[in-house]
């Protein structure tokens, strides 16, 4: 994985490709997967931020290729200065098994 961040005009983004030789399902042997994510983020004031983003998903197992991809939105409130709620969702958007995922996060630094 490598993260290639940009920054422009106040709108984050990142670039995240990833190579992985994963290991085949009868546990001898590797295969290539890929996976490719691009986001976009950019703060609405001081303490709240929303992100969007988009990722591309393709194993090459013996068994069969497969590729997916899912989008997703989120926002980061930052309530105090060591406490952030996150709440988002994630689309699947293959046709095959479209589904939502709503979630949400609590995180205080003690």
């Amino acid at each position: 994985t490598c993260a290639l961040p940009i920054s422009v005009h106040g709108l984050e983004i990142a670039l995240t490709p990833e190579i992985d030789a994963a290991a085949n399902a009868t546990g001898t042997g590797r295969h290539v997967a890929l996976v490719n994510a691009v986001g976009v983020g950019r703060p609405l004031t001081r303490a709240l931020h929303v992100g969007a983003d988009v990722a591309f998903f393709y194993d090459e197992a013996p068994g069969g290729r497969t590729h997916h991809s899912a989008a997703g939105l989120s926002f980061a409130w930052q309530a105090r200065p060591k406490t952030q709620v996150d709440i988002g969702s994630v689309i699947d958007l293959s046709r095959a098994n479209p589904h939502v995922e709503i979630y949400a996060g609590l995180a205080h630094q003690f």
